[in-house]
């Protein structure tokens, strides 16, 4: 790993989902790349499988994965996913756990691996 470091920091967009509306929130990730030499990201992203929520619109996609393209020194990216709710979703704060892959020169590779949390608050 180089040296520096990379920063990940999320947000949803709206916040909170009205509970049975059947709407979506954007969870919105930016990257920052402090390190002096390019880097290879992947993120999986993964809700409950017994929760009313996913990644399409009959949320029965509980996992999806996010393949970046390099990322320069001092850089940033910046991409979203978009979680989906039922007209059955009953309110609750909901858990998304992602994990951030460090790879070498392709994506078959794994250096290094952080988990993150984060919470959709469906009121």
């Amino acid at each position: 790993m180089a040296e520096g470091k990379i920063i990940v920091k999320h947000r949803f967009v709206p916040m909170r989902i009205l509970a049975k509306s059947g709407k979506s929130s954007d969870l919105i990730v930016e990257v920052y790349n402090e390190t002096p030499s390019p880097i290879l990201l992947s993120f999986d992203f993964e809700v409950p499988k017994n929760a009313l929520i996913g990644f399409d619109s009959t949320t029965s996609r509980k996992k999806k994965t996010v393949k970046l393209n390099k990322i320069e020194p001092y850089s940033q990216e910046v991409f979203y996913v978009t979680i989906y709710t039922t007209n059955q979703t009953p309110p609750y704060d909901y858990p998304l756990r992602y994990t951030i892959n460090y790879h070498v020169d392709d994506y078959s590779k794994v250096l290094d691996k952080k988990v993150r949390m984060c919470h959709l608050k469906v009121i």
